[in-house]
């Protein structure tokens, strides 16, 4: 157990945290808007193919370890190359190729864990949450460091991740189950409508992630504040976490995938509409709280629901294909949004998400309540 709590911590103070700060690195080497908008709809562009690839050989593989090492190791060159040149085409080059190594790490990453804790018979809760304030220290520490020299988060992150793959190294090896002798098609996976309707409304989720997490720092610093406060801000977002964390089997047992879900779209857009009326800095920190109620929870109730409703076949598989939607939300939300704050200022961008949002929550209520008859 400890060594998966390990394994949670080192990858979550690694590869989050550095797409976390990478806008601000960006808008230190004086990119606008749109460009890091583009620069960070790389990646999860990049991921809609690779993750699929990487995701389907893994569950063919004789060691998912080994090939989440392999994976991490090219990843950490990648990020040490990124600060050698500022040239945009440059940087767009570098990004990339860490994307095409880093796309698939999460999702092999929580296969690993769900698999070999559900062998052992744990929760998953307290090893996310290890990540969660692991994620919350390193910000802070790379938040002051970046004070020092801008450049310094791909070195944490470079030393952070080759500690991980020395733990994964030590982990039991987890085998994919899918051979020549054991063939199931990935089209299985959405024979469950209410999972393809939980994974569509995560585009939507993460549409709005990404445009939050993309420009969050960017808009903290145009209204005043420090880029070296900005780890504070990442802090309190990752601790937000651990109370939903802390409950999460009991709050989903309770109300549900639906309702937990549902609840996290409504508090997206509560904090859009929170951030269309900012007047400092310090806002931003109370925002920050609001954090621990979005991202987690479709992350974790959609990660747990794949594990325990597809075939071991396909659970690498499975979550890739959470991954890969989680990434086409993404593509939009980074360029969708420098384009409409390159145009309408961040303001009345803020304000266009939170109407989407709860835009949102009305249409899917109709579309579950459709898929609920369709079931009876």
């Amino acid at each position: 157990m400890k060594k998966y709590v390990l394994q949670s911590a080192l990858f979550w103070a690694c590869i989050p945290i550095m797409w976390s700060f990478l806008p601000t690195y960006f808008d230190g080497i004086q990119m606008s808007s749109g460009q890091i908008g583009v620069l960070m709809a790389i990646n999860p562009f990049v991921s809609i193919i690779a993750q699929p690839l990487f995701g389907t050989q893994t569950d063919k593989a004789s060691s998912k370890n080994k090939v989440y090492n392999i994976l991490m190791f090219l990843t950490v060159i990648g990020l040490l190359l990124i600060p050698m040149n500022t040239n945009y085409r440059y940087v767009i080059l570098i990004i990339f190729i860490v994307s095409i190594f880093q796309a698939a790490l999460l999702p092999i990453s929580e296969s690993i864990t769900l698999e070999s804790l559900e062998h052992i018979g744990q929760s998953y809760g307290p090893v996310r949450m290890a990540g969660t304030v692991s994620y919350a220290l390193v910000a802070i520490l790379v938040g002051v460091m970046m004070r020092i020299d801008i450049t310094m988060i791909f070195y944490v992150t470079a030393v952070i991740g080759v500690a991980n793959i020395v733990i994964v190294a030590l982990l039991p090896t987890v085998k994919g189950h899918h051979d020549k002798h054991n063939k199931v098609s990935y089209k299985v996976i959405f024979e469950d409508r209410m999972l393809t309707i939980f994974i569509s409304l995560t585009v939507i989720a993460q549409i709005m992630m990404s445009f939050f997490m993309t420009f969050f720092a960017v808009y903290f610093i145009a209204q005043g504040g420090s880029s070296s406060r900005v780890g504070w801000l990442f802090f309190i977002a990752a601790l937000s976490e651990v109370p939903f964390l802390y409950f999460a089997d009991r709050i989903i047992e309770r109300f549900g995938v639906k309702k937990t879900l549902f609840f996290s779209m409504f508090i997206f857009g509560v904090r859009f509409v929170a951030l269309v009326f900012s007047q400092s800095p310090t806002w931003f920190y109370f925002i920050s709280l609001l954090h621990g109620m979005t991202y987690i929870i479709f992350a974790y109730s959609l990660a747990v629901y794949i594990n325990k409703t597809v075939r071991r076949e396909l659970r690498t598989t499975g979550q890739t294909v959470l991954a890969v939607a989680s990434s086409i939300g993404k593509i939009f939300g980074s360029l969708l949004g420098g384009m409409l704050i390159d145009r309408l200022g961040f303001q009345h961008s803020m304000l266009i998400a939170s109407i989407l949002c709860f835009t949102t929550l009305v249409a899917y209520n109709f579309i579950l309540k459709k898929a609920s008859k369709a079931y009876s």
